[in-house]
Formats: C-alpha cells, structure tokens, sequence
C-alpha cells in the first residue's frame, strides 16, 4: 500500500500544472447543477476506499461530475472499512460544502491530492495520524484546532482562500506547511508540535500566529511572505511568536514580512533571519535564545525593538539595515555582538547592554543619534565606523579594550562623548576624525591615546576630572582647548606635535612623566593656561631628559601660563630631587618676580619691599648679593673716612689707637659687634656732611647686615 501511495503522489506531483489548476480554478457558471453533488462520484469514493484506501475519480469522472457533498466525504471518513486501511488517499475531487468532521477518530494517515474544497474544512478535536494536502484548492477556512495527530501535518502547494488553524493542537511528528498560498492567517495558537515545523516559501495574506506554542524541532519560515499589515481576529499583531518556544533552530532567512512581527517573550535554541525583511516594525523583547541569533543582511524598515533581548553565545547582525530607531535596551549577549557594516539610518540606542566578550561595529554607518549609555562590554571595537549624529558613551563598563581605528565622526554640535565610564584595558583613538572634539571627562582608563598620522584638529579634548592608570597620550593634534583639570596619570603623560590655541587647562592634574616634544605649542595667552596645582614625577622635552635646557622649556611654559606659586614651587621641588638646587633656585627667583609683577600692587610697601630683596639678594636665592651690597657700603664708608686727617679721637689717649679707614667703616656697619675702633674714632665736626653719613651708615648697618645673615641662612627669600 505504501509503494501505491508513493506512486500516486509521483503521478500527481509531475502531472501537467494547466490540467490540475485549470480543473480547480476554472470559473463555471453558477447554476443548481454546479452545487449539486454526483451520487455516482459519491458511491465511486466510498467503494474505492473501502477496496484500497484510495479513491481518484479523475480516469473515471469528467471535471463536472467529481462533485461530492461534504457529508459523503464525512461519512466515508467515519466508516470503518474505510478507517481500517493504513492509508485514505482522496484525489481529484471537488467537495462543494462544508466538511465537518470534528471530534472524529481517523487512525488512518489522511492525504488529500488535487482536491478543491468549496467550504469550510473541520477537523477540531479529531484525532488523526496524519492530516496531509497536496496541490489542493481550500476556498474556506482550515481548522485543525485542538486535533491530536500523531505523526504529521503536511500541506504544500496549496491554494487556501482563509486561514489555516491549528491552534491549541498536538502534533507529535513533523509540520511542513509549505509552497502555500494562503489569503488569510496561519495560526498555531498554544499548539504543541513535538518536531519540526517547514514554514517555507509560503504565502500568506494575512498574518501568522504562533502565540504560546511549542516546537520541539525546528521553525522554519524561509522565503515566505507574509503580506498581511492587520492583526486577525483575537490577536494583537499581524505577526505574533508570543510567549512561543522552540527547541531548535528558527529560521526566518528571505522572510518578508509586511505587518508589525511581535517575537515577544519566546525561547530558541537559535534564530537566524539571514536576508530577512522586516517592512514594519518588529519587536524581539524578552526572547531568549539559547545559542547563536543570527540577523544578518537582514533589513528592519520599521522600528526594532531588542529590549531585555537574551543570546547566550553570539549575535550577529552583518551588513543588517536598521532604517528606523532600535533599541538594544538591556539586551544581553554571552559571546561576541557583531555589527560588521551594519547601516543605523535611525537612533541607535543600547542603554544597559551587556556583550561578555568581542562587541565588534566594524565599517558601521550610524546616520542618526548612537547611545551606548551604562553597557558592560568585554572589548569594544570599531575600525571604519562612521557616525553622522551625536554619540554617547556614558556610564559604560569595559572590561578590556576600547579601540577606535579610522572611525569617522562628523557631527558638529555635539564633542564625541565618553565620560563617566570604566576601562580596564586600553582606550584607543588611532587615525579618528571628529572636529567637534572628545568629552572624556570623570572617567577611568587603563591608559588613553589620541593619534593621528597626520595632523588633525580637534575643537576640544576634556579629560577633566578622569583617572588613567597607565600612559596618556596626544599625538599629532591641533586643538583650540585641552581640558585636564584634575586629571589623575599613573604612567607618562606624552604631548607630541601638539598645538593648542585657545586654553590648557592642567589645573590640580597629576600627570606623571610629563613628556613634550619641541612642537608642543600652549596658548600664548596666559589666563588662558593653567597649571596651578599641576604635579608630576619626571619631564622629557623633546626626548633629550633633564638638561639645562629642558628645564629653562617648562620654566618658560610655567612663565607663559596664569600664575600661580605652586606651579613653580612643584618645578624647584622636582629640580631638587633631581639634585639641581641651582636650577630650582633660579625657578623659586622667577616665581618671586612674577608675583611682585602680576600680584603686588606697584609702590606699595610690599611692592617695595618686594623690590628690595631682589636687588639686594635675589629674594634669598643669591645671597651673595646680600655680601656684595654690604661690601659696597662698607667700601663707601671707607672712602669717606679715608683720611685720618679728617677724623679726630673721642679721648686724648685714643690718639694712641690705630686707625684703619675699612676696619672703621666695617666697624660702623656691625654697630652691634665692638671692634674697638668705631667708638675711639669720629668725623671731624667741621664736615657735618661725614657726621651725618656716619648715622645713614650705621642704619645701613643694622638693616642690611642681618638680612645678609638671613638670606645667607635661607631664612629669607
């Protein structure tokens, strides 16, 4: 009986298509005739599957005469030589009313073949072997709700004017429902279908249901088309996978879908929509895949929404087009996301993704707005990455690298934004373009690079209040602003070829080995650079270590920046523990000048005063001064007093005591030291002049000796 079967499916499969569909669709004209039943056609098909099981009128009746009633059909079904064949095949045959064969027992396998149905046809609550149709013409409604089939559902090539039901089914074997046209809906609602179900290359008018069901095997819808843009009735959407779970692969590859897919709460052991087109919105919330989702080349042309979207290993979206907003709002990948020349033509937005490993957007188009706010990321990377809008990545945790390589960012309102985020690893900008700037500011970075072959310009680079364990480095920038203040550097801070116009801004930044290279130009304006509170642990201009002439380079930048003492007093520190004090002496005379220039204000007694210790000793930084100034007014008193002649003894009896014009002179300086000279001697009366310097020079004495002391001492400068 199996080898007849296979032979009139053969015979049936290869026969001319004209014949068969011109049998089926030929237009008649509407008479009593064309609704009556043949009885002839009706006792040929009872007997022929009384015999054999199988019954094809077409040798023995004309096109005309194969008409049956749905009754004659239902009662050849239900009689019992008949359900005692292993096999009911029914070929050829136009059943012009409703078939109402529900809540039967058919423990035969049920095939139809060429058969035209004019009404509804329902087999709800039958329990079958298998229900199969081929090549038939359904003018109404299928319903296979709540039927119990053992082995299969198959129906292909079929011309269905309604909708297919097979809801809250079970199917124990395999579902193929494919090469099918099908005007209304095909709904699976809550069925149970332990192994595969072949969706593929139908057409379906309507929409496709599959809420709450269960496919052990696989789900396959490749190539088909579902035109429908309407939910059917009891739905919410013209696609619903709702709440569905399939334990093998889903397959939607060359799907085209017209009306909103609702793929909502589902689990799959994988999904793959290779090509797939999603003319309206689709949402995959809450969907877990248990393996790999692949949506690859496939183009979203409504809103995607993958919120709260689950992939336990990797999920690929090649070459994908999203032409409106998507959302990736608390996804999670357990593996690799890549995003390799996928085009974003709408907001992108991946607020609180998770991707464990590799999240690759290699050569991706971002047309609109990109959000990557608060994602974990094992290593982000984008190599020829193109964004058009605004981009944020804000609050971002990464576990290793962040790189960036020939990426292209062309909007202008908006800096390129990475600011409150956590990188382990290493932040890499190579080769990237964006005149609007960088905001890296309250982040942490393992280490933080910028670098260009060729000269680029940036509008900004704000790295102000972040932390970087290891290196920073800017190399070949010309930016108007480099906003660092409280920037943290565990490693070397390195500005090669570096010219910024408008501000620098180091304020209270810690930047480690500080290494500048001759073309490091800063603002030449110096409110508009600031180094206050800057420290550091080592400098290298221009890659020639600590020489006499690489210190006097960042003195002179310290000179050029707004003032402020502990800029210079951080610069004499370092010069100290190098062992220059020589150099930081110089550092600590140039800040005192500056304050005395830029802070005092002119004639005042601090300005004054200010004045006087850098000519008398360099603000205690050459004391030597000190010793010279004090020798000229000794030296002047001795060429006043030079000749004995003009002096006269105090007492007759110091006549005795020889004098000395310089002893006398050093004597008078030190009035607090007793020489045993000063006081024997004094000028003449008569030149009141040498009198009254006598006075000017031991004031001179007692104010300029002990500073000498003191600067001598560092106590003052």
């Amino acid at each position: 009986m199996q080898k007849i079967t296979a032979l009139y499916k053969t015979l049936f499969h290869f026969v001319s298509l004209s014949i068969v569909f011109g049998s089926i669709f030929a237009t008649r004209p509407v008479s009593a005739q064309d609704i009556l039943p043949n009885p002839a056609a009706e006792q040929y098909l009872i007997n022929e599957l009384r015999a054999t099981g199988v019954a094809d009128l077409q040798t023995n009746f004309s096109e005309d005469e194969r008409r049956i009633s749905g009754s004659a059909l239902l009662a050849a079904l239900k009689d019992p030589e008949v359900q005692s064949k292993p096999l009911i095949y029914v070929s050829n045959v136009v059943v012009i009313d409703d078939l109402w064969a529900r809540d039967l027992i058919i423990p035969a396998n049920l095939v139809f073949s060429e058969v035209e149905f004019a009404g509804l046809v329902n087999f709800s609550g039958t329990q079958l072997q298998s229900f199969e149709a081929y090549d038939s013409a359904f003018l109404n409604d299928i319903y296979l709700n709540d039927s119990s089939v053992s082995r299969q559902v198959y129906l292909m090539g079929n011309s269905i004017a309604g909708t297919v039901r097979i809801e809250t089914a079970e199917v124990n074997g395999y579902v193929n429902i494919s090469s099918n046209t099908i005007k209304g809906s095909l709904s699976f609602l809550r069925s149970d279908m332990n192994g595969d179900v072949d969706l593929r290359d139908n057409t379906i008018s309507e929409g496709l249901n599959m809420y709450g069901s269960y496919v052990e095997g696989e789900l396959l819808l490749d190539e088909t088309k579902i035109l429908g843009t309407q939910a059917m009735s009891g739905t919410s959407f013209p696609v619903e996978i709702w709440n569905a779970t399939v334990d093998g692969v889903v397959s939607l590859a060359y799907t085209e879908i017209n009306g909103y897919a609702y793929i909502y709460g589902s689990r799959f052991e994988r999904l793959e929509t290779y090509g797939a087109v999603f003319k309206d919105g689709v949402s995959f919330s809450e969907t877990v895949v248990e393996q790999t989702a692949t949506f690859d080349a496939t183009h979203f042309s409504g809103d995607a929404d993958f919120l709260n979207f689950h992939a336990e290993s990797d999920a690929n979206f090649r070459d994908a087009v999203f032409a409106n907003t998507v959302t990736f709002e608390n996804a999670f990948i357990g593996r690799d996301a890549n995003f390799q020349g996928t085009q974003f033509k709408g907001t992108a937005s991946f607020p609180y993704l998770t991707v464990e490993r590799f999240a690759d957007f290699s050569g991706a188009v971002f047309s609109e707005e990109f959000l990557f706010y608060y994602t974990l990321a094992g290593y982000p990377y984008f190599e020829g990455t193109v964004f058009n809008g605004p981009v944020t990545f804000e609050g971002m945790e990464v576990t290793q690298d962040f790189e960036f390589i020939d990426v292209s960012y062309t909007y202008a309102d908006e800096p390129f934004t990475v600011a409150i985020v956590n990188v382990d690893g290493a932040a890499s900008f190579t080769n990237i373009v964006a005149p609007a700037g960088f905001d890296f500011s309250n982040s942490h970075f393992g280490s933080l690079s910028i670098e260009t072959d060729e000269s680029s310009s940036f509008h900004f680079i704000n790295i102000s209040g972040s932390e970087i364990d290891g290196d920073f480095v800017i190399e070949n920038a010309n930016l108007q602003d480099l906003l660092a203040d409280g920037l943290s550097v565990g490693g070397s801070t390195t500005l090669y070829q570096v010219a910024i116009s408008n501000q620098l801004d180091l304020r209270n930044a810690e930047i480690g080995f500080l290494k500048v290279d001759e073309k490091f130009t800063p603002p030449t304006e110096p409110t508009a650079f600031n180094l206050r509170g800057m420290t550091y642990t080592d400098i290298d201009l221009g890659d020639q270590g600590l020489t006499d002439r690489t210190w006097r380079g960042l003195l002179m930048f310290i000179n050029d920046s707004a003032y402020s003492p502990q800029s210079y007093q951080a610069l004499a520190q370092f010069l100290i523990d190098k062992g220059h004090p020589d150099w930081a002496a110089e550092v600590e005379l140039a800040q005192k000048r500056r304050e005395r220039n830029e802070v005092l204000r002119p004639f005042s007694g601090a300005w004054l005063w200010s004045w006087f210790l850098d000519i008398f000793s360099g603000y205690g930084q050459r004391p030597a001064l000190a010793f010279i100034w004090s020798g000229l007014v000794v030296a002047m008193g001795a060429f006043v007093y030079r000749n004995k002649e003009n002096m006269l003894p105090v007492e007759q009896d110091d006549v005795q005591v020889e004098y000395h014009p310089v002893w006398y002179s050093f004597a008078l300086f030190l009035p607090y030291i007793d020489l045993g000279i000063a006081a024997k001697w004094e000028p003449n009366p008569e030149r009141k002049w040498a009198r009254y310097y006598k006075y000017i020079h031991m004031m001179l004495g007692w104010i300029l000796a002990p500073i000498a002391l003191l600067t001598f001492g560092g106590i003052i400068g």
